[in-house]
């Protein structure tokens, strides 16, 4: 089937998708991007030229991107490349990603802003106000979330335990994919559970050991899963405290790498 075609039956196929928010759409046990994707709609670039979606701002040109706004539109396009054989592949931020020059022949897929969020509240799931130091909080973000911004959002909620995470470039998806860190932190440290999207469309989620975090690995590295929502248990702090050691952190980095330019 010629790539025009392709493309028209996959825009068709989406536009048809109805996702309405459900009553309870939070409850602790729910993802929580429902709250956002009822007015949201997806996005196709045709030809899109992948230097300007990566940090080394070089490459080639894919088939096409394709920007899905909710879990349903995430399973519809993953179905519809399996059942045409398109090749196809998860980008996060496209941090330390480099396509070739001669282009993909394929869908590159980007979870879109609806998958990018963070909330906090307390472990008892009781209160969403959290006063005192020490008191442990349970941060929920979608996978699209950049590392630098959820590590900001806790800097400004007085939340300790995610300064590691403040200079590394990244989505915070494809932080727990390589369980990133740094100077003495990592995603191990954190995470407690994760929801995904697997191989045959199903929804499900891994935690503890199931996660398979180790040096720069998870299970999610191996078993081709896409994860959508991610859960950390982290602590209340202080906030002048976790801005100095953030700043700290910040130069440390600047001092070993120029960050000026792509990388």
């Amino acid at each position: 089937m010629e790539k025009i075609e392709l493309i028209k039956r996959l825009r068709e196929l989406l536009k048809a998708i109805k996702y309405d928010v459900p009553e309870n759409f939070y409850d602790g046990e729910q993802d929580g991007e429902e709250s956002f994707v009822a007015d949201h709609q997806f996005h196709i670039i045709e030809n899109a030229d992948m230097s300007g979606y990566t940090s080394f701002r070089a490459g080639g040109k894919a088939m096409a991107l394709v920007e899905v706004e909710n879990k349903e539109q995430l399973k519809a396009v993953l179905r519809f490349a399996d059942e045409g054989s398109i090749p196809h592949i998860l980008l996060g931020n496209g941090s330390n990603t480099l396509f070739a020059d001669s282009g993909y022949d394929g869908l590159v897929i980007r979870l879109g802003q609806c998958f990018g969020y963070t909330g906090i509240e307390s472990e008892d799931h009781k209160k969403a106000v959290l006063n005192q130091p020490g008191e442990k909080v349970i941060a929920r973000c979608g996978a699209s979330m950049l590392l630098s911004t959820v590590a900001m959002f806790m800097r400004e909620e007085g939340i300790t335990g995610f300064e590691f995470a403040s200079g590394i470039p990244g989505s915070i998806g494809g932080a727990v994919f390589m369980n990133a860190g740094a100077y003495g932190g990592e995603m191990k440290d954190v995470l407690v559970e994760c929801r995904h999207i697997d191989c045959d469309g199903n929804f499900g989620y891994l935690k503890g050991e199931e996660l398979g975090l180790a040096y720069r690995t998870s299970a999610y590295e191996h078993n081709g899963y896409i994860i959508t929502t991610l859960v950390m248990k982290l602590s209340k702090g202080n906030k002048d405290e976790i801005r100095a050691k953030m700043q700290e952190l910040l130069q440390r980095r600047k001092d070993k790498q120029p960050l000026e330019y792509p990388s």
